[in-house]
């Protein structure tokens, strides 16, 4: 069995979990010991925001705690660093995190006896950090998403330290086509595994699934949005439209504004009287209310960072037996169209799409499977490990 090191973007107990957290449960499932070392703060983050402010006094009170087993059961250990979270160029800072988390993770390493382990990474920032640890031959970039595309982080400062890193690499996976491209000029190891899926989980040959109280008063047909509410990633203007000329349909969005965002469209689409937010729902709570849909909207924004997207919600919508109305991004491309799966060029012809969509039956659970194929944690984290073998 493999100890690995985790450096992610995201916290562990984050509302919406993402390639991070399923990929560090999926190795301790299968006996590997994790420990996960949650975000650095990559963005760059807003001194005027009250909700940034809270985030990093609790972040100080949580790095004081040192670490915490997730689970008695599950090889996985949390690690909230003592670092700050921002001005990562300057040295005497990028000096205090280093020595901080260096000295907080040989600590733990010896403690635990993690022999020898992997480096696995969703940033660049943690080169030096594992090269006086002595791990640099055992690193593995996962590279999920274009970072440097997002509002607050430092370009030029990331793309940097992201050449370095792919350099350095002896694997690379990414999750889509616009990122191998973009990775293997620097690397030749890189591979390229589409996001995938809990089908289990998300099956629509669950049996005695109930309808949650808060949709029964939702009548039909209900088109869910489901995932945080961001308007980097979210086409609130073409949303708004849709919902505004489709009167006749009922839109479910379940996630909620993401933080500091105060959109104004947004609150024009919270007015519509067929438009439902009910916020945000656990993961395992999901299925539940996916099963009573009746079509999956994603009304995704064309920019430069949705361009290296490949969202986990496409093939949670299929294992659920949703048809899918999606706009015309570059993840969406990469799959067998069926007549189950429609790209909306035009807004005015939602209406038409959905009542072909009605007519029909939905995904059935081997269409579904045939669809997303191979795509699942297990077979996937099967198949990065054995390249791992193979590679380092």
């Amino acid at each position: 069995m493999k100890d690995f090191i985790f450096f992610s973007t995201a916290d562990w107990d984050t509302p919406y979990w993402t390639n991070k957290q399923h990929m560090a449960k999926e190795f301790a499932k299968l006996g590997h010991r994790v420990l996960y070392i949650e975000s650095v703060g990559i963005r760059k983050p807003n001194i005027k925001s009250s909700i940034d402010l809270k985030r990093i006094f609790f972040r100080f009170f949580r790095g004081l705690r040192g670490f915490k087993k997730i689970d008695f059961d599950i090889n996985i250990w949390i690690l909230s660093p003592l670092v700050f979270p921002f001005a990562h160029s300057n040295r005497w800072i990028k000096f205090f995190n280093q020595s901080i988390m260096k000295l907080q993770i040989k600590c733990f390493l010896n403690r635990h006896e993690f022999s020898s382990p992997f480096v696995w990474t969703y940033h660049p920032y943690i080169l030096d950090i594992i090269k006086n640890l002595g791990q640099t031959n055992k690193l593995i970039y996962h590279c999920v998403d274009d970072l440097s595309a997002l509002p607050g982080i430092d370009k030029i400062s990331y793309d940097i330290e992201e050449k370095i890193l792919l350099k350095k690499a002896k694997v690379v996976f990414v999750t889509s086509k616009h990122l191998k491209k973009k990775c293997s000029q620097q690397n030749k190891n890189t591979f390229y595994f589409t996001n995938v899926v809990d089908f289990e989980h998300f099956s629509a040959n669950k049996k005695n699934v109930s309808i949650p109280g808060d949709l029964m008063k939702i009548s039909k047909p209900r088109i869910v949005i489901s995932g945080a509410l961001s308007e980097f990633k979210i086409d609130f203007k073409l949303l708004n439209q849709v919902i505004r000329d489709n009167l006749q349909y009922n839109f479910v969005l379940i996630g909620n504004e993401i933080e500091g965002q105060n959109n104004k469209i947004l609150k024009k689409i919270s007015l519509l009287s067929n438009a439902y937010f009910l916020g945000y729902k656990k993961y395992s709570e999901l299925p539940h209310y996916m099963k009573n849909m009746q079509i999956a909207f994603m009304p995704i924004k064309k920019n430069s960072y949705t361009r290296a997207m490949s969202p986990m919600k496409l093939n949670e919508y299929i294992a659920s037996g949703l048809p899918i109305i999606s706009t015309d991004v570059d993840f969406i491309k990469g799959y067998k169209f069926t007549k189950e799966i429609v790209i909306i060029n035009n807004p005015e012809k939602f209406s038409k799409i959905c009542n072909n969509l009605l007519k029909q039956e939905k995904i059935s659970l081997f269409k579904a499977k045939k669809i997303i194929g191979e795509n699942t944690w297990q077979e996937r984290t099967n198949k990065m490990l054995k390249i791992i073998d193979m590679k380092v």
